[in-house]
This record gives structure tokens, C-alpha cells and sequence, in this order.
């Protein structure tokens, strides 16, 4: 009933704020609310270790129904806003963003507010190369030098270079859906910065012979093209407006907009509650989301978008005039021994309708299900394992649900962000020993860093 009511409200553009939303229920609401809506949220977050976090959660939440999951997007960190990776992750990140189909997006205050282009600029920025095309290849060289490539004498190692051989030109463009899905098929949603494979073009005089992408360390082809989009990036991504939110301009219209407040919230805060106290540059922000215009399935780029449904979640219960509260409890630090851990747990799972164990893998998941077996206490009847990466546990009353992780079970680790893919560099794997010389380093991989000797010949009479 009471999600029922909160879409109702949202679906008549009303500001709506929900306390007492525990460790990761908050997460847990947005996706039982995309479930009922299957509209495209947005959700912003206090800084971006929370948003890797969120993004954790409702993974492990949408899976629980075993329906269609929608695209779970993270927009690239705000850490180095410059320089071709940082250019090459947003135009991967809006790709993915203006693919068609249901998202849950989930961005930082700071990223939300850093320099990203319109969809005008996007589009602007776009080549198209197809096989069998007559294109002048001095004037094609130019076109992407002026667009923000460089050229390099050695191969491409790194996004924004080429190298020009002959008839033969490789690309390590910035980045394109389609060149993404054709590296690796499906993206998991936490692989934001994964890089594009770089593209081969053969030219016979000024037409184009073969488009092929090809693996930098075997110099290979991995697969023949018949065409390809280019960014060329130069001047795309520029300092941000105060004033202006381009990126708010690649969501629909009906895009729920979702706060999720995780820091811990004074009195006089909550009395004073708006925009301003939500999101920095809120000027901006709530100009955004509450100037009117004419309807569109998309915001125009080059005006203000209308008024978006927005959901505002919080930790502490909110004054009763303002807002609603949950009951959600925090899951109590287990004793130790594995006796006293195995009762608590029972207490807990007799107290819930549902009871949930996420565990990180499924070695977790198969020890503690051994464990459990093995006593007389629990009942894994009604226990679900899950697999995945729940940031805090929480029992909430109003449902008789309950969620808790195996490391909060065993007081274990804190959970710790999950590494981000390694920036390309010019260092690259090879298996054999043509290419070095000696006197270069080298790194093993079972031995560590070293310098490349040579290779002498050993004679031995036992052989």
C-alpha cells in the first residue's frame, strides 16, 4: 500500500521524503520501486564510494524476482576529470546511457555535476567510415588530428592515438557502443572504464579497403567491420555551467529522480529541508528539475528540463509532516562462536517472513550452507542465499523481510570498494622474447620486475 501511494504522489510530480531507511534498504525501496514502475531512475548519491555501494545493492535486490533486470549504469568517476581516459569513460557511460531500453543510473553529487556535452554536442561530434567508402585519406588523418587524436611513431597503446603505416592506418578511437559490444559482447554494469579495442583501416588510395578491430599485444585481427561511429573528442567535454545540467538532458521525461541521503542528518537540517541541502550547486539543480517546457519523450538540449518525480530517502525518521517513516531495523553485531551465532541467527529468521544471506561467491555460499546443515538450529527451508555484494544488512518490520550479509554474519571485513579496471598504459603482455632488448625491463608474471639479460643457450650432456 505504501508503494502504491509513493508512485501515485510521483506520478503527480510531488516531492516525496521517506525516513528510517536503515543500512541498504534504501536500495531495496528503488528496486521494488522500478519493479512496480519500470520507469528509469536516477539515483544520486553523497559522494562515489556510496554510488559504487548502491550499485551493489540493487544488484542483489533485482535478482530476487528472477524478472528482466533493467541496465544498471555508473557514471565514471570525478577523481581526473581530464585527459582522453576521462573523455573516453563519459562518451562510453552516455552510449550506454542513450541505448534504448529501462536503466537504473546511479551517479555521485560530484559526478553529476561535472563536465559533460549535450546530446546536440554528442551528436555533432560523430564520423562514419564504411567499407568500400571514398574518403580523402590526408584530409581523414586531418579530420581526427583537429579532432583531438595524436599521432604516434610506435603502435597505439592508448586512447586518442594513431600510427600511420602506408595504406594502413590504427585507431584507438574514443569510444563507441558498437566497438564495445563487438570486444565484449555484454557489459557488466561496475565495468564503466573497461577500454574500446583499437581499429585497423586499410585504404587502397583514397578508398577504404577493410575496417578490422585487432588485439594490441598479438597485433591479430579479432573481427572484420563494415562500419564504425568515431568521436572525434577535442572540445567535447568542456568545464561545467553552475547553472546548467547537460547530463539531465539523456533521460526521459518520466525519469524518477532518486536522493539517496546517506549521511547522517541534524534537526535544523530537517526543518530547513530542500534542494539547496540535498545537492551541491542546487541552484542549478532545482531549476533543472522544476522549470516547466513543452513535453518531449527527451529534454531539449538547449533548454531547461521539466519537472522530474523526485524521491528523497534518508537514514533517521523524518518529522511527520514532512515525509514518511519506516521501520527499519539495523542487524545487531553477532556474538562470537559459532554457538552463540547460530541462536542469534535463528532469533533473526523466526522473527522474518523472508530471511536473506548474501554471500560474495558461491565457495561462501556452499561453506555456510554446510555450516547451517550440519546443526539443529536453523532451518534452511526458510533461508535464501543469494550471491552478490549487500553493503549492510537490515530487518524491516513493515515487510518481515530481513537481509544480512555472510561477512556481517561472522564480523568480518568491512566491505571495500571493488577495484576499478586498470587504465591502459604502453606497457602490454607478450609471450615472447623477439620484441625486448637488452637492458629493458620487464615484469613476470610469477618472478616480478626484472631487466631482460638476453638468452643464452646452456649445453647439458644429460639431455
Amino acid at each position: 500500500m505504501l508503494l502504491q501511494s509513493v508512485i501515485s504522489d510521483l506520478a503527480k510530480n510531488k516531492e516525496i521524503h521517506i525516513g528510517g531507511l536503515w543500512g541498504s534498504a534504501p536500495l531495496y525501496l528503488i528496486a521494488q520501486l522500478y519493479q512496480s514502475t519500470h520507469k528509469d531512475i536516477l539515483v544520486i548519491t553523497e559522494d562515489e564510494e556510496s554510488a559504487d555501494f548502491a550499485l551493489d545493492d540493487l544488484s542483489v535486490f533485482l535478482s530476487i524476482t528472477g524478472k528482466s533486470a533493467p541496465t544498471l549504469l555508473l557514471a565514471p568517476a570525478t577523481g581526473n576529470d581530464t585527459g582522453p581516459n576521462a573523455t573516453q569513460d563519459k562518451i562510453l557511460f552516455l552510449n550506454r546511457l542513450i541505448t534504448p531500453g529501462e536503466k537504473i543510473t546511479v551517479i555521485s553529487k560530484s559526478a553529476l555535476f561535472s563536465a559533460f556535452p549535450d546530446r546536440q554536442q554528442l551528436d555533432s561530434s560523430i564520423i562514419q567510415i564504411k567499407t568500400g567508402q571514398s574518403t580523402d585519406r590526408l584530409e581523414f588523418i586531418k579530420r581526427l588530428l583537429q579532432g583531438g587524436y595524436e599521432k604516434t611513431l610506435d603502435a597505439v597503446h592508448s586512447v586518442g592515438e594513431i600510427s600511420i603505416r602506408g595504406g594502413i592506418i590504427d585507431i584507438f578511437p574514443f569510444g563507441s557502443s558498437a566497438l564495445c559490444e563487438a570486444m565484449v559482447g555484454s557489459i557488466a554494469p561496475q565495468a564503466q572504464a573497461h577500454q574500446v579495442t583499437p581499429l585497423r583501416i586499410e585504404w587502397d588510395g583514397n578508398r577504404i579497403e577493410s575496417i578490422r578491430l585487432f588485439d594490441m599485444s598479438t597485433q591479430l585481427s579479432i573481427k572484420t567491420l563494415d562500419s564504425v561511429e568515431l568521436y572525434l573528442a577535442k572540445g567535447l567535454i568542456v568545464s561545467a555551467d553552475s547553472k546548467e545540467l547537460p547530463l539531465l538532458n539523456y533521460f526521459p521525461l518520466d525519469t524518477i529522480i532518486v536522493f539517496n541521503q546517506t549521511d547522517d542528518e541534524n534537526e535544523e537540517t530537517l526543518n530547513r529541508r530542500s534542494d539547496a541541502h540535498l545537492v551541491e550547486r542546487s541552484e542549478g539543480l532545482r531549476m533543472s528539475l522544476r522549470t516547466p517546457s513543452e513535453s518531449a519523450p527527451y529534454p531539449k538540449a538547449s533548454g531547461r528540463t521539466p519537472q522530474y518525480p523526485r524521491l528523497y530517502l534518508h537514514k533517521i525518521p523524518v518529522p511527520g509532516a514532512e515525509g514518511i517513516n519506516l521501520t527499519i531495523e539495523s542487524l545487531q553485531r553477532f556474538s562470537s562462536g559459532f554457538t552463540n551465532i547460530l541462536k542469534e541467527l535463528q532469533d533473526l529468521v523466526d522473527k522474518a517472513k523472508n530471511f536473506h544471506i548474501v554471500s560474495q561467491n558461491k565457495a561462501e555460499e556452499s561453506h555456510l550452507k554446510e555450516l547451517l546443515a550440519s546443526n539443529k538450529f536453523i532451518s534452511l527451508s526458510k533461508v535464501r542465499f543469494l550471491q552478490g555484494r549487500l553493503n549492510e544488512g537490515f530487518f524491516s518490520k513493515d515487510e518481515g523481510i530481513a537481509f544480512i550479509s555472510h561477512r556481517e554474519l561472522f564480523n568480518r571485513y568491512r566491505l571495500l570498494r571493488q577495484p576499478k579496471a586498470m587504465v591502459p598504459s604502453r606497457a602490454r603482455t607478450t609471450e615472447t622474447f623477439w620484441e625486448l632488448q637488452r637492458g629493458d625491463f620487464a615484469v613476470h608474471t610469477a618472478h616480478g620486475i626484472g631487466r631482460y639479460l638476453g638468452l643464452k643457450r646452456i649445453y647439458n650432456s644429460e639431455f
